[in-house]
């Protein structure tokens, strides 16, 4: 029967004073669900914060890092491997040392890494057709849209509040007291703020930012000639990389944060546009039976949730008929 997982249990392993048999179970009830990965996290933060020790990340903690491994790599001056005058000692006895030392530096190196990159972050993922709120340390709130991933370091610092991002969100920024800017990572851009709403998207190597209220900045990272955009209320940024094109326009803002109340707004989109999105928000391969009908334009106002809704109303719309194949469609004329 697998071992009840506890706080004492985890404690343990982050002490590495566990059996394997245990470890193994540890790591089945982490992977079961959402919420022992997270409950995980939380232990580990405050087992970190009772040993500071191991706390890595830090200045510091880094000198102390490269402290024991200085104190690794330095043989003990009490391994005698020959003494003047008398018998030389077993060499096997010697290297046994050795490679005992070298595997202690493996093990460290290897703990460092582990607990500095791959548990700084909190990762927060969405599935096909599924959306998320998130809500930051700050108290700002995050609404990933389908098919995205938002992540955030675990301990943020005093310095400027930073996420990244894939896919699509739309953010609700806090101002804090202290004035920390908010930046968020997208492949192409960096968006920065104070405190105000805002959406970002970036798919298929195109970037766009919609602002709902405030001011933001944009930073292009392969544009170096462009120091920085300042956007108003109502403005849409979009960056091509393929084409590194750059507009602004001005926009309804209800039109691209429609999402987040459950309903997909299509305002004259085009046919072509239609089946990327059904691409990216839900996973499906779409196929069109005629070139030509790529460049046609449909408006609607429909519920996101139901991909099949999409599916039907454009194939009333345009008398076409929806085709089968495996986990694909195909839209055609009848």
């Amino acid at each position: 029967m697998q071992a009840d997982i506890n706080k004492a249990i985890v404690f343990a392993y982050f002490s590495g004073n566990v059996t394997p048999d245990l470890k193994r179970h540890l790591h089945q009830w982490l992977q079961s669900n959402e919420q022992n990965h997270e409950l995980y996290y939380q232990w580990l933060e405050e087992w970190l914060h009772q040993n500071p020790r191991h706390s890595f990340g830090t200045d510091e903690a880094d000198a102390d890092f490269a402290q024991l491994r200085r104190k690794i790599t330095v043989l003990p001056a009490d391994i005698p491997v020959a003494d003047q005058g008398g018998p030389v000692k077993p060499l096997w006895r010697h290297w046994s040392r050795v490679a005992a030392v070298g595997v202690l530096l493996v093990v460290a190196i290897s703990l460092y890494f582990y607990l500095r990159l791959d548990q700084e972050y909190i990762i927060h993922q969405t599935a096909f057709g599924q959306t998320k709120t998130v809500r930051l340390p700050d108290r700002s709130t995050v609404q990933l849209n389908a098919n995205s991933q938002l992540k955030y370091s675990r301990w943020p610092g005093k310095g400027p509040r930073e996420v990244f991002l894939r896919g699509e969100a739309f953010f609700s920024v806090m101002h804090t007291a202290s004035h920390q800017k908010f930046i968020v990572h997208s492949p192409d851009m960096d968006v920065e703020v104070l405190g105000t709403e805002f959406n970002v998207s970036n798919r298929r190597g195109t970037t766009q930012v919609m602002l709902r209220t405030g001011k933001v900045r944009l930073h292009l990272e392969s544009e170096p000639a462009i120091k920085e955009i300042v956007m108003a209320p109502g403005d849409l940024v979009k960056y091509a990389q393929a084409t590194r094109s750059l507009t602004r326009s001005k926009t309804d803002a209800d039109l691209h944060t429609a999402w987040r109340m459950g309903e997909l707004v299509l305002n004259k989109t085009t046919l072509r546009e239609i089946v990327q999105l059904l691409e990216d928000n839900y996973g499906l391969k779409v196929t069109l039976g005629e070139k030509e009908l790529e460049s046609q334009t449909f408006t609607a106002t429909l519920p996101a949730g139901d991909p099949e809704v999409v599916l039907k109303a454009v194939a009333k719309s345009f008398g076409l008929q929806l085709q089968r194949r495996g986990n694909g469609v195909v839209l055609a004329r009848k």
